[in-house]
């Protein structure tokens, strides 16, 4: 039983360093809260060889997540903030940009190797594209002023 006490009490521990890890992205403090709670369980159970630290280490996890620390499975919610003021100044547009593109998920999954490898087989289905010899697709900036409603998309004007 001292095997099976210490296995779960290292999970705990490896839980807790997963969450916390997650916590240094997504900064939600309910991670926090829970890695703290799962890694004390996990390193008081195999400090004191004992099973009630595991017990009191996920009831009380449980009770925080009940009480609404679990953070939002909505991948939206991750993203950091960008001001209004900010979005005239490119440096600023370029890092929200360079830090969406590197961690948000679904970018991840589509820039994957595997998305690549089937459409580069040609396991994709046909893109139609209007002919049109005027179209040019916007830079980045553009793009960006565009969607967020900026009246002109003039950035002289608002710097």
């Amino acid at each position: 039983m001292d095997v099976v006490r210490a296995i779960i009490a290292a999970l705990f521990v490896l839980l807790a360093i997963a969450l916390f890890s997650r916590y240094m992205t997504a900064r939600h403090r309910g991670l926090l809260l829970g890695a703290a709670a799962y890694g004390t369980a996990g390193v008081l159970s195999l400090f004191l060889g004992a099973w009630w630290p595991i017990l009191a280490g996920f009831a009380a996890a449980w009770m925080l997540r009940r009480a609404g620390a679990d953070p939002s499975t909505d991948l939206r919610l991750d993203l950091p903030t960008i001001e209004r003021a900010d979005v005239a100044k490119d440096a600023r547009v370029h890092e929200y940009l360079s830090w969406w593109l590197s961690n948000d998920v679904q970018v991840g999954l589509v820039g994957s190797r595997f998305i690549e490898e089937a459409w580069r087989r040609g396991l994709r289905r046909p893109v139609s594209v209007p002919e049109d010899d005027h179209w040019a697709a916007p830079t980045p900036s553009e793009a960006w002023l565009r969607n967020t409603a900026c009246p002109t998309g003039d950035r002289q004007s608002r710097a």
